[in-house]
């Protein structure tokens, strides 16, 4: 349970959307049960707690599941849940009745399907009017909602005037009583826990130094209690094994423990050398000796920036050993080591692809060295790109995941047509070679991304020479699926030949032919995204890339596709497209000399980097916001109006795309099946990496919200692959004040943006990977 309670918190803190899947849902009503008894009693389990209960979209969605699953499990008797209260006790005081949550309660007043729900809602809002003292407009409210509903005009009624506790309410009540008694208890067994540890540790200091047993690989619990009151104080943006601040430890424990828990950990890497575990490679866990020398290295080099220059050549091979084996990528040290012994570095590197790449298990994906390179340093990557190929010419990995990071990691970025000619024949060998359809499709697209009218041609006589329709549609619909990788562009920061118009004019007809619009996946209510879905996103995406291209050869492909399609409305719709792109390249005159002098002053240039793309991206937002804020026909009366995000991200993508100007597409979370992709991404045809504009309505979140979606969702998810990301926050004017923890004082929306791009600097030192980062804020209510 714990391993799965963690990995379910990950998702969690990235607000992502399986968060609210039945599973996460029950592993959290279980840990509230597991957490009366101490069954559950890890260093994180209260943090895991607290950084669920940050986010009240899941408090509330967990609110819901409780009482489906007790309306489930008291189906055949009398006491299916009516009232809030009876499942006070399945969330304990994970989610309490507030007027944060009102205006969702009245919405499921009104909506709910079940009567019961509704009934839920009710006594929900009627503990938030009993907590805030009863005010007369609430309970007109109230009045009003449940008016015409006869059931819950009755039980409105009953609510405001109460009959004696039944049996059943005292049972609750007693039990509500017995609970609270059981956590302060179970809180004083953990405070005096902690001052046990404390004192004993407090009381024989110099003892601390010895870490435990190198030459065994071993570690003493009191080492291991250290590091997790670090791991618990840590800055959320630490991502790894090895914790670099250990003077967190001395307002706690006083600087002579902590200093000796430094100590004894920078001893200690030297040495345990972490190649010496047998099951380094395979094991899902990891070992505490590694942590602890991975912890001191990370504090040493903290602690002096010379580091790498006072230590042998032994100590440097097992420090290399340990770049190897952080979580997440290399550590924050890598780059030292490397400069200052960089053959060492790189024979381990090369061993540890080797492996992955040759020896790593099909069953089991083995991608850490991989991962880290194709997410690190883009200068540091490209060191490697002849070796991975050297690999894959050598034997082809058995795991399809370590194949496409390989794969990932060598079309990424500029390739010199020499090279380009060796993956190409590479590419072409292997698809000819390939029994599997998987494999046969991935070598396929490598060859599209080279040499797209070489891919195209090997694709339809492909196609052509299977024996069915059926059989060529399926081929067709995986094709189309497996040109992206769960939505994003496969192979990450690859420039995709197969995107020139001169190609599309040939494949767009035969995945037209097979992926017919006709023939739409149509879902009701949530789902998961299948292979017919991400066959019509790639179809839409590439029909999107024609629609930006300037050029005569974008009409003829698109009056090409109107000839050939037979669904009608297609036809039809296509046969538009191709007129609209027309008008856009002909809306011109003829420029006078003075507004070519204008334009040589003015011009924006056609982006060729991602600085390019990102400034430009900054430009188009400038004047959206001047358009809202100050114009003449600014839409800032409609855009109040819309709460959701999705509909104001809808809107800013279609502005985006109308004043793109062909410099850039835009792609947004309206043309994505699942809805589970919440930024707009600015692509442009010679940058190799998108720029991602998280919009955020900042009404609907709090500014410590807000800095943690900009660190973790912008910064960890969305720039993975781009050094560059804006963060767009809109005000519709529901939220006057925001609350900022740090300086205890309440924000104006100009102040939050100023706060905020703060942050950003500060994030763009913090986050190696990031080159610059910017805030926008555009407020509807300033008109």
């Amino acid at each position: 349970m714990p391993s799965a309670i963690r990995l379910a918190n990950q998702f969690i803190q990235k607000k992502h959307d399986f968060s609210f899947d039945p599973i996460v849902l029950d592993l959290f009503l279980g840990l509230f049960v597991a957490q009366d008894f101490d069954d559950f009693a890890t260093y994180d389990r209260d943090k895991i707690i607290t950084d669920a209960k940050a986010w009240s979209e899941f408090r509330y969605q967990l609110f819901w599941h409780a009482i489906a699953t007790a309306r489930d499990r008291e189906k055949d008797s009398a006491k299916h849940p009516i009232d809030w209260w009876q499942v006070r006790w399945d969330v304990r005081n994970f989610w309490v009745t507030s007027t944060d949550d009102l205006e969702r309660l009245f919405e499921d007043l009104i909506h709910k399907p079940l009567m019961d729900d509704r009934s839920i809602a009710l006594t929900a809002v009627f503990a938030v009017y009993l907590d805030e003292g009863r005010p007369r407009q609430l309970r007109e409210r109230m009045k009003r909602m449940v008016a015409g509903t006869p059931e819950l005009e009755a039980k409105l009624h009953e609510l405001l005037h109460p009959k004696p506790l039944s049996e059943e309410q005292k049972k609750w009540r007693r039990q509500d009583h017995n609970f609270k008694q059981r956590r302060k208890e179970r809180e004083k067994r953990h405070k005096a826990n902690r001052q046990e540890w404390r004192q004993a540790l407090k009381n024989k200091p110099e003892e601390i130094k010895n870490v435990g047993n190198a030459q065994k690989g071993e570690i003493w619990q009191r080492t291991a209690y250290l590091y997790d009151r670090i791991r618990e104080k840590k800055d959320k943006g630490e991502h790894g094994h090895g914790y670099s601040n250990w003077r967190i430890l001395i307002d706690e424990f006083g600087f002579d423990v902590a200093k000796n828990f430094r100590d004894g950990c920078v001893a200690y890497w030297r040495k345990y050398d972490p190649f010496t575990d047998p099951n380094r490679q395979t094991s899902n866990s990891i070992p505490w000796p590694r942590i602890i020398g991975l912890t001191g290295i990370a504090m040493e080099a903290a602690d002096d920036s010379d580091w790498v220059k006072k230590i042998t050549g032994d100590e440097a091979k097992i420090a290399a050993h340990y770049f190897v084996c952080e979580l997440n990528g290399f550590p924050a040290w890598y780059k030292k080591l490397y400069s200052e012994f960089p053959d060492l570095v790189d024979v381990v590197i090369k061993d540890e692809l080797r492996w992955e790449l040759h020896e790593s298990p099909e069953g089991k994906t083995s991608t850490h060295s991989l991962s880290a390179l194709r997410y690190g340093d883009k200068e540091f990557n490209k060191r490697y790109k002849s070796t991975l190929f050297d690999l894959l010419l050598e034997q082809e990995p058995a795991n399809d995941l370590v194949l496409d990071h390989a794969l990932s990691l060598i079309l990424e970025g500029h390739l010199d047509a020499a090279f380009k000619k060796k993956v190409a024949e590479l590419a072409c060998e292997r698809f000819e070679a390939a029994a599997d359809r998987k494999r046969k499709l991935t070598w396929l697209i490598v060859l599209l991304f080279i040499d797209g009218n070489r891919g195209c041609e090997l694709l339809k006589e492909w196609i052509k020479g299977l024996p069915s329709i059926e059989e060529q549609k399926e081929t067709m619909i995986n094709f189309c699926a497996a040109l992206t990788d769960h939505r994003n562009p496969r192979f990450g920061l690859a420039v995709r030949d197969f995107e020139r118009i001169e190609v599309l004019g040939k494949l767009m007809p035969i995945i037209y032919q097979f992926v017919k619009v006709e023939e739409y996946a149509r879902h009701d209510g949530g789902y998961s995204p299948g292979i017919r879905d991400d066959a019509q996103q790639t179809r839409s995406h590439l029909l999107n890339v024609i629609l930006d291209t300037p050029g005569r050869s974008s009409y003829d492909v698109l009056m090409n596709l109107s000839n050939t399609i037979s669904y009608s409305y297609s036809k039809d719709r296509m046969d538009y497209l191709a007129k609209e792109r027309a008008a856009l390249d002909a809306e011109f005159e003829s420029w006078t000399g003075t507004a070519v002098a204008e334009f040589a002053i003015s011009a924006e240039k056609q982006p060729r980097s991602e600085a390019d793309l990102y400034e430009l991206a900054l430009i188009r937002l400038d004047e959206l916001k001047l358009d809202i804020e100050d114009g003449d026909e600014s839409e800032a009366v409609l855009l109040r109006n819309l709460e959701k995000e999705t509909n104001v991200r809808i809107v800013f993508a279609n502005r985006l795309r109308k004043s793109s100007r062909s410099r850039y597409t835009v792609g947004s979370e309206e043309e994505l099946a699942d809805a589970t992709r919440t930024d707009i991404r600015l692509n442009a045809p010679q940058v190799s990496a998108p720029v991602p504009i998280e919009l955020k309505v900042a009404d609907r979140w709090t500014l410590a919200e807000l800095r943690e979606r900009m660190e973790n969702q912008l910064i960890g998810q969305y720039m993975r692959i781009s050094q560059y990301g804006i963060f767009l926050l809109v005000h519709n004017g529901k939220k006057k004040r925001w609350k900022d923890n740090r300086i205890k004082k309440m924000l104006s929306f100009a102040k939050l943006v100023e706060a905020l791009k703060q942050d950003a600097t500060n994030l763009t030192g913090k986050h190696h990977n990031v080159a610059a980062l910017e805030v926008v804020g555009i407020d509807f209510t300033v008109r």
